[in-house]
């Protein structure tokens, strides 16, 4: 039997930036854009590498430019997996990989997805631009893990700001989203191939986030500024609702002359609006039980300023102009 490969005359790619030091942004960009287009690859293919490090990459030439030795493969699948789509029932916890290219989430022994992958890739960035890692390397394997998984990317560029000064604005925004210690907040590959130092773009706040979450968490926060814009300045003078009132007990008295009391009988006192009309309760809201308190109409001092998409979200009913917004 013959088993046919390519020639990776090159070498490893880790002897190779033994040899230089470390490489120009020019040459970490295009190995990085190579790199992320065989992961985004894979992932899009449900396989994860799980042991992406320098020693596994390879250097040949391509066959399109001989002058090109930068010109990458992806080797050694050992620990890859098949995953069987992207539901929690298919995320892996395997402890495995090379300890400095771990992920937080794997060292914690949780759950994990391919983003494991895309740590690894920041650490592999981070070594080929500065010619080590964001942490020290040591024997003891515990104290690498503490240090990977308290790794705060954008204080150690402030400590060694000379080293990161000629370093791109774009590259550095890169780097901290592949080493979010949050997976959730971390780049897929995917989005790290229209990152504007990938595509060559300048970074412009203005285009938005680029992380899935980050989308939603802004879709929030529209949603929040239009619930405000459409209230009237007369409506939003209006008085806080009176508390002790529940919701649900409140839609079932529609026939008492205001809301219940804590002890379950009718209340003289009833919340009003500064023009003099009394709100009513939506009916799509009885089932919910939520305390008057929480029942705000929005304005510059009770405007949710942390607004995580998975812990609350705004309810917008539109009687007499008022929004309610109410934690889950």
């Amino acid at each position: 039997m013959y088993l046919v490969m390519s020639l990776c005359e090159g070498g490893e790619l880790s002897k190779e930036l033994k040899s230089r030091g470390k490489f120009t942004e020019l040459e970490t960009r295009l190995i990085m854009a190579r790199l992320t287009s065989a992961i985004a690859y894979l992932h899009k293919n449900d396989m994860v590498h799980r042991d992406l490090k320098m020693e596994n990459i390879l250097l040949s030439t391509n066959p399109d430019d001989h002058k090109d030795h930068l010109y990458i493969k992806v080797t050694d699948f050992g620990l890859s997996v098949v995953k069987g789509g992207v539901s929690h029932e298919n995320m892996m916890m395997d402890f495995c990989g090379t300890p400095l290219y771990m992920a937080p989430e794997i060292i914690d022994n949780k759950t994990y997805s391919e983003k494991c992958d895309v740590w690894a890739m920041g650490v592999m960035l981070h070594l080929l631009l500065m010619g080590n890692a964001p942490f020290v390397s040591v024997q003891d394997d515990e104290k690498l893990y503490e240090q990977i998984k308290n790794l705060d990317v954008k204080e150690h560029m402030v400590q060694n700001y000379k080293q990161w000064e000629p370093i791109t604005l774009e590259c550095k925004d890169c780097l901290l989203r592949m080493l979010s210690i949050d997976p959730a907040h971390r780049l897929a590959a995917s989005e790290i191939l229209s990152h504007p130092w990938i595509t060559g773009e300048s970074l412009d706040p203005a285009n938005g986030p680029r992380n899935v979450l980050e989308m939603m968490r802004a879709w929030g926060y529209q949603l929040e500024d239009d619930d405000t814009a459409s209230v009237s300045p007369s409506e939003s003078s209006a008085i806080k609702i009176q508390p002790s009132i529940n919701v649900e007990e409140y839609s079932s008295q529609e026939g008492s002359s205001g809301p219940p009391s804590r002890n379950g009988s009718a209340s003289s006192s009833t919340a009003k609006f500064s023009n003099g009309s009394t709100p009513q309760p939506p009916r799509s809201l009885s089932r919910q039980r939520t305390n008057s308190s929480d029942l705000l109409l929005p304005n510059s001092n009770n405007r949710i300023k942390e607004h995580p998409i998975h812990k609350c979200h705004v309810v917008s009913f539109n009687y007499m102009a008022m929004k309610a917004k109410l934690p889950l």
